[in-house]
């Protein structure tokens, strides 16, 4: 039989990756592949503990809630840099900003509505 070491080893697994299985069930599963499998405790030491987090008070919830308001990221656009771009990437950059435009705008008329948001 090969030692469990020198199998987990060339095989990159670790005793973290059986924390579903029983001991009795990892020895059956080293047993099906001529493998020595580690001691009891040695086994279950390297289960994770299960650690419980406090209850979090309402002023922590009301703290993470202002942080996760969205603010408004001001956008600006250069001409020579808009210009380089097909008008697929014009409107992808309009949908991955969220902003309302006209699917029927021309390539000019995009850049237009752009270049108008940095004013804005």
């Amino acid at each position: 039989m090969i030692k469990w070491e020198q199998f987990a080893k060339r095989r990159k697994l670790k005793l973290q990756m059986f924390v579903s299985m029983e001991y009795t069930e990892y020895k059956s599963w080293c047993a099906a592949r001529k493998v020595e499998p580690v001691d009891e405790l040695k086994f279950t030491d390297s289960k994770p503990t299960i650690v419980t987090k406090p209850e979090a008070s309402i002023t922590d919830i009301v703290a993470k809630e202002k942080i996760l308001v969205q603010k408004e990221v001001a956008l600006h656009y250069s001409l020579a840099d808009l210009k380089k771009l097909r008008k697929s990437q014009l409107v992808g950059i309009c949908k991955k900003d969220k902003l309302d435009f006209d699917s029927g705008m021309t390539k000019k008329e995009l850049i237009d509505f752009l270049l108008s948001l940095n004013n804005s």
